[in-house]
């Protein structure tokens, strides 16, 4: 069903429902996009999706557990209350030793990854490096190869 809003409004809605523009015709369309990251309980989400038939986008999109960015600033905040402020090497260790209870998020992949980085400082895709750098600062290295290690 085809939607029209009118000059001057705005219409929200989720990107997994099938949604196109029609060509503009006279006059200017702006156009803000944004993306929200809902993680909580199936039954919470549900409602975001309308129609949508079937489970709920996963493993990446909302409705999932997964924590696929712990480099950017509200999450590594997130962690870092998690952890009682600990911040740089002492939050990797932290993470890796005693995931912490953030509900409805799964931090089991991160805290592989801060645990093997921490024995064999190798840095396994750009997010952990982007995650490194927010949280340690620039202790990383490429080798010859382009893989990216512990500084050292």
């Amino acid at each position: 069903e085809a939607l029209s809003v009118p000059q001057g409004h705005c219409l929200l809605f989720c990107g997994y429902q099938h949604h196109e523009g029609v060509a503009v015709t006279e006059g200017c369309r702006y156009i803000l996009t944004g993306f929200v990251d809902l993680r909580d309980e199936d039954e919470k989400v549900r409602p975001f999706y309308g129609t949508l038939p079937g489970e709920l986008p996963r493993p990446h999109g909302a409705g999932s557990h997964d924590f696929p960015s712990p480099h950017l600033p509200t999450n590594l905040a997130r962690l870092q209350r998690a952890y009682g402020g600990a911040a740089g090497t002492e939050l990797l260790e932290a993470i890796a030793h005693q995931p912490p209870a953030l509900p409805h998020v799964d931090t089991e992949r991160l805290a592989r990854r801060c645990a093997n980085f921490l024995q064999s400082g190798l840095v396994p895709d750009e997010k952990f490096y982007q995650f490194l750098q927010a949280t340690v600062g620039d202790g990383t290295r490429e080798d010859e190869s382009g893989r990216r290690g512990r500084a050292g």
